[in-house]
């Protein structure tokens, strides 16, 4: 464990414990059910932290023991990286974004803690009163992040059917929070990274190359192990991941985005594609609903969000913004129907640590565009743009085959970006005609 991250539990041990003192002082509780809750926060927050610090290896770890946890025969490594799929999800050939048939079914949220996948009760923190938190998020949200600075538990979309292999490919959502997702996704890895951790004897480093052995496999109530990719079984998010393509008539280039661990709930101190984003409303009013479950209209937004700063859309609010006409990005839908911008899509699949679902899809962007749309890349919210950078400017990283293999044999790959960058690299002839 690094000074850093022993500073970084320790403050939060120190913020733990003087919170749950003055809540319990109100409340009349005794000294011994403090310190039981302080010291209990204080282990959650270091679990958390290296949850973080360690996503990478860990994300391999758990790449290792998929096939001991889950009980998914139809499921594959996808050309080898550590991003899990089946023949379902993934096209026979790449094909434009605009092709799928999205459908959206108006529902209610419901709950979703009597899921196979909810993770163990065991993991969660003791309050003042010397109960569980009852969810994975609550506990994260006062303990780790009190400030709420990453935390919007916003209106999304949840997948319930999807079928990307067909002649006309289909993807079905209802409606779900986005605190749906994180207790389970985050749950889980935190739930993993805390038997890595205690099978390691706390040696942060050992847990690399190998897989914890999972002594709980948190079967559901009729003894079995679960299937990640049951969509009835849990709330299945989808993130769209899009890697950029910019095409000159010399050369490909790419970007990736290094995503600051200090700053995002999920994927933190990876490389990942850029943008990326959770398929959600821009607002919870009824025309964005409806409007707003369609793959171009979020990968647009991302653009907006990570490559232009502006302020992010997280489905709580009563009005948004019509990313296709208005602002910066006006005219996206034009530059795709005069193909000076394709929007490909590659496929879906789950990162094996939190079983989060990920779209692969590609933006082609012809020079003069990007140029227009993007003069400047530079920090956004989330993390940094990873380029080559040539004096004030940041112009990509080439894409030819020495670089892609480099950047998807890096560790630091997060499971979709690293499947992506190899897809697209075999699929270049489709995507770059």
């Amino acid at each position: 464990m690094t000074l850093g991250m022993w500073t970084v539990a320790a403050s939060v041990a120190t913020i733990v414990g003087v919170a749950v003192t003055w809540v319990a002082s109100r409340r009349g509780r005794t000294t011994t059910t403090v310190d039981q809750a302080t010291t209990s926060g204080a282990a959650f927050a270091e679990v958390r932290s290296y949850l973080e610090h360690e996503r990478s290896a860990l994300t391999a770890s758990a790449a290792t023991a998929w096939q001991a946890r889950w009980a998914s025969a139809a499921s594959f490594r996808y050309l080898d990286t550590n991003f899990f799929t089946i023949p379902d999800w993934i096209p026979r050939l790449a094909f434009p974004v605009t092709k799928a048939d999205v459908r959206f079914t108006p529902t209610r949220c419901e709950s979703w803690a009597s899921s196979p996948f909810w993770p163990d009760q065991s993991i969660f923190p003791l309050t003042a009163s010397g109960r569980r938190y009852r969810s994975y998020s609550t506990a994260y949200e006062q303990i780790c992040h009190p400030s709420r600075e990453q935390f919007h538990d916003g209106l999304s979309y949840r997948l319930t059917s999807a079928n990307l292999r067909g002649a006309q490919p289909q993807l079905s959502f209802e409606l779900a929070r986005f605190n749906d997702y994180f207790d389970i996704c985050e749950g889980q890895a935190h739930q993993y990274a805390q038997r890595a951790r205690d099978e390691t004897g706390h040696r942060w480093s050992a847990i690399r190359g190998r897989p914890a052995k999972v002594r709980r496999l948190i079967p559901g109530a009729s003894g079995r192990r679960p299937d990640p990719f049951d969509l009835a079984d849990r709330p299945v998010p989808l993130g769209i991941s899009t890697l950029t393509l910019r095409r000159t008539p010399e050369s490909v280039t790419f970007y990736l985005h290094d995503r600051d661990v200090t700053r995002v709930a999920s994927a933190g101190g990876m490389l990942h594609l850029l943008p990326a984003g959770l398929l959600q409303p821009g607002s919870r009013s009824s025309v964005d609903l409806e409007r707003d479950c369609s793959l171009v209209r979020n990968i647009a937004r991302e653009y907006g969000e990570e490559l232009l700063s502006l302020s992010d859309a997280a489905g709580d609010t009563a009005v948004s913004t019509d990313w296709l006409t208005q602002g910066p990005l006006a005219g996206f839908d034009a530059a795709l129907n005069e193909r000076r911008l394709q929007i490909w899509c590659l496929g879906m699949g789950i990162d094996p640590l939190t079983l989060w679902c990920d779209m692969m899809t590609v933006a082609v962007f012809e020079d003069d565009l990007f140029r227009r749309w993007f003069p400047t890349l530079n920090l956004n919210f989330e993390g940094s743009v990873a380029a080559v950078a040539e004096g004030d400017q940041l112009v990509g990283h080439p894409f030819t085959e020495s670089v892609v293999t480099a950047f998807v044999n890096d560790g630091r790959m997060a499971p979709v970006a690293a499947a992506c960058l190899k897809a697209a690299w075999e699929q270049r002839s489709c995507l770059l005609p």
